[in-house]
């Protein structure tokens, strides 16, 4: 598996983690209705209650891949997502040694060799899919010019309709395309519930204003991102976007704020606002 986040680490199994195991972080009723009715679900996974929420999380992913699939490779993508995250977590779980039940220890040993074997499987299977979401999971993942090429394909062919998908050809052509960079961020943020929009959207098209040095709309955008995000930041390097242009700071800050607050409530795609930002 590639670029993996944690290294193995040998940790003591202490009292409170053999309190968490036993009681209060099992990994779910869902998950353990879901393994009983569909064994075949949990056959590779782990059974204590190490990476609960990993582990049920990709039950979940790999039961939704049995019903009714999202567009687009959708439903795999997101159960690829989900293999990535117990298999990064299962890896740190196999490092603790467990001096009580020391059969454990193995089950995640075996668990995390399972694991990376079905992704490196998985992987391979759909190289070549056309899905969009898998297009896009190969490119993001293995930088695949191949795949890159079937997602900005379907962008330019009004094909692409995912928020997600939508901003990451706005992160593309970022660098060298700022204008139409813009407008695929908009249609991202016009397309995106408040659940999954990006606030990094919002710092693409103040990346984009800048280098235009339309530096108003990049202070616009970079607070509208703080808010939304929640960031902390110092008022003087915020000052310094404006390159000394701040006599109308004030309505800056007020339609920043107005645009955090459509996005937050997902109503940006039908709100009066939309045509006022994306004209500034």
């Amino acid at each position: 598996m590639k670029g993996r986040a944690f290294p193995p680490k040998i940790v003591i199994f202490t009292p409170f983690l053999l309190i968490c195991s036993l009681s209060a972080c099992d990994w779910g009723q869902n998950g353990t209705k879901l393994c009983k009715n569909n064994p075949e679900l949990c056959a590779d996974l782990h059974e204590d209650a190490w990476c609960w929420q990993e582990k049920s999380q990709l039950i979940d992913a790999r039961y939704a891949s049995t019903q009714t699939p999202l567009p687009e490779g959708k439903t795999l993508y997101l159960e690829l997502l989900a293999l990535e995250s117990y298999n990064r977590c299962i890896e740190v779980a196999s490092g603790v040694q467990h001096v009580i039940n020391t059969e454990r220890t193995h089950e995640r040993a075996k668990a995390f060799s399972d694991s990376a074997n079905t992704l490196s499987q998985l992987q391979q299977k759909t190289r070549n899919s056309d899905a969009l979401f898998i297009a896009y999971y190969h490119w993001a993942r293995f930088g695949d010019a191949v795949a890159r090429d079937k997602v900005l394909t379907a962008a330019s062919d009004g094909r692409l309709n995912d928020a997600l998908l939508l901003g990451a050809v706005g992160a593309y052509y970022e660098k060298f395309d700022p204008e139409r960079s813009r407008d695929f961020y908009f249609r991202a943020m016009s397309r995106a519930s408040d659940a999954d929009l990006d606030p990094n959207w919002l710092l693409g098209i103040a990346r984009t204003a800048s280098a235009q040095r339309q530096y108003r709309k990049a202070y616009l955008f970079t607070r509208a991102n703080v808010i939304l995000a929640d960031h902390k930041v110092k008022e003087d390097q915020m000052l310094l976007i404006l390159h000394g242009d701040t006599d109308d700071i004030e309505q800056l800050d007020t339609l920043a704020q107005a645009l955090a607050d459509t996005l937050a409530d997902g109503e940006y795609a039908t709100s009066l606002l939309r045509a006022q930002v994306e004209k500034f």
